[in-house]
């Protein structure tokens, strides 16, 4: 019984992080054209600022979830790779 709660519960949290990571990627593709130079600079802070959360979340991500981890480190690794494809995009320096 504690075994299937466990699974479940699991199963849950697979599907509600798989669904974070699917917005979160939209959301970097989705970003739109700067309308100006302080729209660029303001984009461009944000995605570098996201750049580096997301390097803090794949260094520290060295829980007892195994699987969990495999998963996250894919999902972020993925996440930087959309990112820095944004910031060649709008021209950001690094």
């Amino acid at each position: 019984m504690k075994k299937s709660i466990f699974l479940m519960s699991l199963s849950l949290l697979m599907a509600s992080c798989a669904s974070q990571y699917s917005s979160h990627i939209t959301g970097i593709s989705d970003l739109t054209p700067p309308v100006d130079e302080s729209d660029r600079v303001a984009k461009c802070k944000w995605i570098h600022q996201e750049t580096i959360k997301q390097n803090n979340i794949a260094s520290s991500n060295g829980s007892a979830y195994a699987g969990l981890t495999a998963l996250a480190q894919t999902q972020t690794k993925n996440k930087i790779a959309a990112l820095d494809a944004k910031a060649t995009e709008l021209g950001c320096k690094r």
